[in-house]
């Protein structure tokens, strides 16, 4: 719950770090957090993503006029270089994207282990060695930290320089 990481990032050092793509960052996120993207807008590059993007339009049409500014994404094969490149690797972190979700215990209308990014992410982190007792997530994700009174909502006409 946001309540809890803010508690944690002030008292024990813990770092938020939001996994949503770069643009939804900037548009808006959970202050003070970093951004280390797990997916990644989907660029038509060839024949596959091309299919790919206008499949996905075809099934969402809303998307066509989405304020994202991307009809689809992808998985970022960068993510992992991502966190080490913002000195993340090992520190203490606690991930969040938008809506959370939740492992374990039935709450907040989750159903247990509904794939989320940020869920993903983490199983990619200590997949890879990252450790699993320094990861935590945010289960509401950043839809509840922009209800609870007092917690800052931060946003960027661009991307701070290393990141």
């Amino acid at each position: 719950m946001p309540k809890r990481a803010k508690e944690l990032m002030q008292n024990e050092n813990w770092i938020l770090v939001d996994v949503r793509p770069q643009i939804d960052w900037c548009r808006k996120h959970a202050y003070p957090s970093k951004n280390c993207q797990y997916f990644i807008p989907l660029e038509v590059r060839d024949l596959r993503t091309f299919t790919k993007q206008a499949a996905s339009l075809a099934i969402f049409p809303e998307r066509v006029f989405s304020s994202s500014g991307y009809a689809n994404v992808e998985e970022n094969e960068n993510f992992i270089e991502e966190v080490v490149e913002e000195g993340l690797w090992g520190e203490k972190v606690i991930l969040y994207d938008d809506v959370g979700g939740v492992i374990g215990e039935e709450m907040m209308d989750f159903q247990d282990g509904v794939q989320t990014p940020s869920l993903m992410a983490i199983h990619e982190l200590v997949a890879r060695g990252f450790g699993a007792e320094n990861i935590k997530h945010m289960a509401a994700g950043l839809e509840w930290w922009d209800e609870v009174e007092d917690f800052e909502i931060g946003s960027a006409e661009q991307m701070p320089m290393g990141m």
